[in-house]
């Protein structure tokens, strides 16, 4: 059995009609945005009539019309769910179901609760009990506030309890006790909450739940439920609780005779188990007695038809109708007809009581219904869609029965039908006629409908005064809100906007503004956009938008949304806005234009590679479209700004060709400045050459600096000039970077030229505070110079700030400037002396700079700078790497390796020295630094301990070259024939130096080695006479103090007069 709330069957005749006829009618008026001979529109509105008047048959044909015809329109959702209830209030179950498929079913949708209790409800009536008790769940959990959650809960609990899950179902019970305890549905589902507690075997707790149902049910249920319960208490094996819950049960249950053998049946079961059989005898006759039936039950039948009609219950009504009319008695058959068609209202069968009621009209001419039948007979037929006849009806009433009470209502639901087709004339006239017999409440919807009428006339001002007239009497805030919007609406179209704000402002109320009100929003936000007030359009909007989100207009709210938000420079907030639009209509009249301003913001909010696919997706998906010729040049700008400047020529190109005159000639101008930054400067040249006299002193004056950029570019620095200084002059006119390119040119140019004032022309750039990439190309120009010049503090100066700006991160230098930069630097400290600043300058170069082509020069200028820091190691590894690199200039490999050799000497890594020295014999042998090889080969042979392959390597220097190293090596022969012991040739070698060779640092070491060479010999006269010379020729020597040493000590160990053994006297 499933059970409809009166409760619910409220709340859904609330939602889906307008209410009475006359609200209907105005409620139905289609906003001014929307053309009233839509067939949609007018289908949709008409089905919400029907639906109001109970015609559910109808309605639903009308709903299914709308659907065909805007399956996807914003009020889809709508017209699904108008169509479920015609078909649940039609019993047609599944209908309601599949009419629900697409409804949503969360808080979006207004009527979504509402949707989920009727498909429970359709699904339950259809035995899918498990699917109903899900839609059930899900209002409960998603609608808690919901009017009906509480009786959603309860009959949740019977849903489930049919379905089987009865575990669910106890469970369910308990939540809908816990959170809706006053539910009136609750005592049964306590009763299913009993049944479903009996299936598992909790009969305790199951005649608990009977027992509350029992308590708190009406009669019928009460009376099942004790009968319930008795049979729980029955099969627990309490006989005699058992036995008094059936007595009371027979007590309830009254005529019930089916439920009375029940229970006197249980009875029975019990007295027999208590062995009492006479009382369970007589127990089973009474079950087995019929109910009487007589002639009086005829009026009865009718007056409670009559409460069943009261009661909203149309279905029991006719049943007891139905053999009344046929053959009930003859002075009850008109009010049997009459009530029966009032019943055919109430379940929404319109056309059944439009038949009823003209069969009743022809039939009972006497009868004192006759104008009521007659009314009736309009109103059931405007339910059932047939306008004409109806207005023939009412029209018949109003001329038949003008003293009636309802003949001012019959005059209004007329004006409404001619409303509702069109005919604003004969409706003014109509309404005119009833408000001379209408009720205040009437009255004011009449002074509606007309004022309404008027503003369908487009007589505006008239209308605005009408609906003035009825906001300053309205009875009720809805009738004053409703008349201000009109009126706005009015004054809006008679271009009174200023007047229309306020009224439009009254009706909203944020988000607690009624659906109804929501265009309101839309026409204030836009007045306020044509205004130029776009923070005020943005909120309005964003409400239409909030309120309205299904609204067939929705489109042109968010285009609008988007532009206030834009205008604002709201970019982050108009990029979502113009995407929700091309994402949720796509095949919106203003997808295009949301697509172009889409990518406005996308380059506002500097994300240009989508900004580029939107502006692509303008051109190639509406190519003539306005927004083409706009989209092209953006894609220009675009492609210069990633630097792919082929294509923004090509884009501008495009753009200039479109013969949109605003924008051409800033095309022509950016192809040209797109040729210049591609480097094709012979062509962007004449391009800028013919538009050098367009455009204003501005447009000029860069066309100048421009086509002075593209000839300096090809080599044509004299010609460059003159247009370099004509921009110039004109500074003012020219845009920063601009003006910074221009003087980094012309500076250029003079440099190029060799015009001294070159360096001034830098200095004038760098005093102007250019940016940070052309202040680093600015500095190292002029170092540059100031190098050449020999100036290389100032030099070193400008180049420790542009190493500022390439590790500051300020600008963009190119790795080949950073790479010049930090060379210049590291050679100007070299030179200064200051190695410490060359060293920790130009650290890391190659790894830093692997392209390089100084990367070799660089580690020969960073190891010379460590040599002379004594960082002997790190020096070597310098010069290591400059004599590996391939690219490393033959004069640099040279140094390179005869540094190598010199560091490696200097850490006695003698092999490495030795191989460093043989490496530069072999490749450099006839340069003319090859000595310095050849003694660096000795020496490290020599402190191998290679004496013999040392005096050899230092012969070749002695005999080959002139010069003091020839004089070293000389010297070192000697002594290594020292080393060797061969005392007599080392002396001899070691005289050589001072009679061969004229360089008294080496003649005085050499005197004093040989001294000590005839002192080992014990030619004591010998070794006194060269410490004597070395003392008397080279007195301020060090080797002169160590000869006065030796005198003393041979003094000493040899006085006058001794023969000395192998020396004389």
């Amino acid at each position: 059995m499933m059970f409809l709330g009166r409760g619910m069957r409220r709340a859904l005749t609330q939602r889906l009609t307008i209410g009475a006829l006359m609200a209907v009618v105005v409620g139905a008026a289609a906003p001014l945005t929307h053309a009233t001979d839509d067939e949609a529109q007018r289908a949709l509105v008409t089905a919400h009539g029907l639906l109001e008047r109970g015609l559910h048959e109808l309605a639903a044909a009308e709903y299914e019309s709308y659907l065909q015809l805007a399956p996807d329109g914003g009020d889809a959702a709508t017209a699904r769910y108008g169509l479920a209830v015609c078909r649940f209030r039609l019993e047609q179950w599944q209908a309601a179901v599949d009419a629900l498929d697409g409804v949503p079913r969360d808080a979006s949708f207004q009527f979504a609760g509402d949707a989920l209790l009727i498909g429970g409800h359709a699904l339950l009536r259809l035995g899918d009990a498990a699917g109903a008790a899900e839609r059930f769940g899900v209002l409960v959990g998603s609608f808690a506030e919901h009017p009906s959650a509480g009786e959603a809960a309860a009959v949740r609990v019977e849903a489930l309890q049919r379905a089987g899950e009865v575990a669910g179902a106890s469970a369910a019970y308990d939540e809908l006790a816990t959170r809706w305890p006053d539910e009136a549905l609750l005592p049964r589902a306590a009763f299913f909450a009993g049944q479903a507690d009996m299936a598992q075997g909790q009969l305790d707790r199951a005649a608990g739940r009977f027992a509350t149902c029992a308590n708190r049910a009406e009669a019928g249920l009460a009376a099942r439920a004790t009968l319930m319960q008795a049979r729980c208490l029955e099969r627990t094996g309490r006989a005699d609780a058992a036995l008094d819950a059936f007595a009371t049960a027979r007590g309830a249950l009254g005529d019930d005779a089916l439920l009375q053998r029940e229970a006197m049946l249980g009875q029975a079961r019990l007295l027999y188990s208590k062995g009492q059989l006479e009382q369970a005898a007589e127990a089973l006759d009474a079950s087995l007695r019929d109910s009487p039936t007589d002639e009086l039950a005829a009026h009865a039948g009718l007056l409670r038809a009559r409460v069943y009609v009261d009661e909203d219950q149309p279905a029991a009504a006719s049943k007891l109708l139905a053999p009344l009319m046929k053959a009930g008695p003859v002075a009850l058959r008109d009010d049997a007809t009459f009530w029966a068609a009032k019943c055919a209202l109430r379940a929404d069968k319109p056309g059944v009581a439009a038949e009823l009621l003209e069969h009743a009209v022809g039939q009972f001419g006497q009868s004192e219904l006759l104008a009521e039948m007659r009314y009736d007979l309009g109103v059931a037929l405007t339910r059932a869609g047939q306008d004409e006849a109806a207005e023939q009806a009412f029209a018949l009433f109003a001329e038949r029965h003008s003293a009636h009470a309802l003949a001012g209502e019959a005059w209004a639901t007329l004006a409404s039908l001619q409303h509702n087709r069109g005919a604003y004339e004969e409706s003014f006239r109509s309404a005119e006629s009833a408000l001379g017999m209408a009720a205040p409440a009437q009255s004011e919807a009449l002074r509606m409908l007309r004022a309404e009428d008027l503003l369908m006339l487009q007589r505006f001002e008239d209308a605005a005064q009408a609906f003035a007239d009825v906001r300053k009497s309205a009875s009720s805030s809805a009738l004053q809100m409703q008349s201000a919007f009109r009126g706005a609406q009015a004054l809006a179209r008679a271009g009174q906007f200023a007047q229309a704000r306020p009224l439009f402002e009254s009706v909203l109320d944020g988000a607690n503004t009624p659906r109804v009100f929501a265009p309101a929003a839309f026409e204030l936000g836009d007045g306020l956009f044509a205004s130029d007030d776009y923070a005020e359009a943005e909120h309005a909007f964003s409400l239409f938008i909030d309120l309205a989100p299904d609204d067939a207009s929705i489109d042109d709210a968010l285009i609008k949304l988007g532009l206030a938000q834009a205008r604002q420079k709201h970019a982050d907030e108009a990029l979502k806005t113009f995407e929700r639009l091309l994402k949720e209509y796509p095949q919106s009249t203003h997808a295009t234009h949301a697509r172009f301003e889409q990518g406005q913001a996308l380059v506002a909010l500097d994300r240009p590679a989508d900004a580029t696919r939107a502006f692509e997706a303008v051109v190639s998906e509406a190519p003539d479209s306005r927004f083409a010729p706009f989209a092209m040049r953006d894609l220009g700008a675009l492609a210069q700004q990633r630097g792919d400047y082929e294509a923004a020529r090509r884009w501008f190109e495009r753009a200039a060709g479109t013969g949109v005159e605003a924008i051409a000639g800033e095309s022509r101008y950016e192809e040209a400045r797109s040729l210049l930054a591609a480097g094709r400067y012979a062509e962007a040249a004449p391009a800028l050459e013919a538009l050098l006299e367009q455009g204003d002193a501005a447009q000029r004056a860069a066309c100048a600096a421009q086509l002075g950029l593209a000839l300096s570019r090809v080599g044509q620095s004299a010609e460059a000039l003159p247009y370099l200084e004509r921009a110039l002059e004109r500074d003012q006119a020219l845009a920063q970077d601009l003006r910074e390119s221009a003087m980094y040119e012309l500076a250029w140019c003079l440099r190029a030229l060799e015009r001294p004032e070159s360096i001034d022309a830098y200095r004038t750039l760098l005093s102007a505070g250019p940016s940070p990439m052309v202040r680093g190309h600015a500095l190292l120009d002029c170092a540059a110079l100031l190098m050449d010049r020999g100036e290389l503090a100032d030099a070193s100066e400008l180049l420790g700030e542009a190493n500022a700006i390439a590790d500051s991160g300020d600008a963009v230098l190119g790795a080949d400037v950073v790479e010049q930069i930090v060379y210049r630097r590291g050679a100007c400290g070299y030179k200064l002396g200051s190695f410490e600043e060359a060293a920790s300058t130009l650290a890391g170069f190659r790894a830093r700079f692997p392209k390089s082509t100084v990367r070799s020069s660089a580690e020969l200028i960073r190891g010379e700078s460590l040599m002379r820091l004594n960082r002997h190691s790190d020096a070597a590894v310098m010069f290591a790497g400059a004599v590996d690199d391939e690219t490393c200039r033959p004069q640099d490999k040279q140094a390179a390796l005869l540094r190598l050799g010199e560091t490696c000497a200097t850490l006695q890594r003698w092999n490495d020295s030795r191989d460093a020295f043989e490496r530069y014999l072999a490749q450099f042998g006839d340069e003319p630094l090859w000595f310095q090889a050849a003694f660096g080969k000795a020496w490290a042979l020599e402190h191998s301990g290679m004496l013999d392959e040392a005096i050899e390597s230092y012969r070749t220097v002695a005999e080959k070259h002139e010069g003091e190293t020839a004089a070293r090596a000389q010297f070192q022969i000697g002594e290594c024939l020292f080393a060797k012991g061969d005392l007599a040739e080392a002396a001899r070698e070691l005289m050589r130096v001072d009679i061969l060779y004229a360089y008294p640092q080496w003649s005085a070491a050499a005197l004093h080695e040989a001294g000590k060479c005839f002192e080992q010999m014990r030619q004591i006269a010998d070794a006194r006479a060269q410490y004597e010379a070395v003392v008397r020729r080279f007195a301020e020597s060090s080797w002169a103090q160590s000869a006065r040493e030796r005198l003393n000590t041979l003094e000493q160990a040899n006085p006058p007069g001794r023969n000395r053994v192998g020396g004389d006297q």
